[in-house]
């Protein structure tokens, strides 16, 4: 990417071990920079229009409970897979946002929250919205009326809690699993306790190289790798062990499960 030949290998290392994330054009300071790069392309009137940045998720629950775009904060997992926060202090990286406040205004990013912290989110959906016009959604889901949301988090995040891989308050190891989770793409990730860090005490920890390192939530990282095709498992593990039918290859799946028991 065109920010990846700006930068020094001494400022790409440190924004890699401050947020966790590689600089990659898939996350969202090299996209944000061609974004309101507007010298050569034809967005100009589209940069005049941003006027804060926000996850899927974040929209969905500012049309459900009636608050304006502005007054939902993004969760520290949502912020920290943009690639923008230091996974550390839970805060917008300063490294990052001296590269980015050349481009543009920083205040189109959202605020920053725990995905449990959301106190505008306490009372589910609303019957009126931000503006005073009746919200559609108090009808359409009048069940979710008292209901108590949540900001949203990463999927990697939610894959591991929803494996019981998440061990977000254990700091017994034993009780800390790694989740592998393969569809198209393969991930294996591991939750460790980690509280927020203000007075740079975790400055020494160090992201290995090829890993991604980012918030689950305030207490708690999550520290994997990933890979984009995971599809083709079954079939290399197929090949490499010479398990060609169907039944061969579910006996051998259920010899290793037995053998593991409730340790897989």
């Amino acid at each position: 990417s065109r920010i990846e030949r700006t930068l020094s290998p001494d400022t790409k290392q440190s924004l890699y071990q401050q947020t966790g994330a590689p600089l990659h054009p898939a996350y969202a300071l090299p996209q944000l920079l061609a974004f309101y790069d507007t010298k050569d392309s034809d967005n100009a009137h589209l940069v005049e229009k941003v006027h804060q940045w926000k996850s899927i998720s974040s929209i969905c629950l500012s049309r459900w409970t009636g608050q304006s775009h502005t007054q939902i904060p993004i969760s520290y997992s949502e912020a920290s897979w943009t690639g923008l926060l230091n996974f550390r202090s839970c805060t917008w990286n300063d490294e990052a946002m001296r590269i980015l406040e050349k481009s543009c205004n920083l205040k189109v990013l959202p605020s920053l929250s725990d995905f449990d912290r959301g106190n505008v989110l306490a009372d589910g959906i609303s019957q009126h919205s931000h503006d005073g016009t009746n919200n559609s959604y108090w009808n359409r889901w009048p069940e979710l009326r008292q209901s108590r949301f949540f900001l949203g988090i990463g999927d990697g995040a939610a894959a591991n809690i929803g494996s019981k891989c998440g061990s977000l308050s254990s700091r017994d190891d034993s009780k800390r699993r790694i989740a592998v989770t393969i569809g198209t793409s393969a991930a294996a990730r591991l939750c460790l306790p980690l509280e927020i860090d203000t007075n740079h005490n975790h400055s020494d920890i160090v992201v290995p190289f090829g890993l991604f390192c980012y918030r689950v939530d305030k207490s708690t990282l999550l520290l994997g790798g990933a890979l984009t095709d995971g599809g083709s498992i079954i079939e290399w593990a197929r090949s490499l062990c010479n398990l060609q039918s169907t039944e061969s290859f579910t006996e051998c799946l259920e010899k290793v499960a037995t053998m593991y028991g409730n340790r897989c």
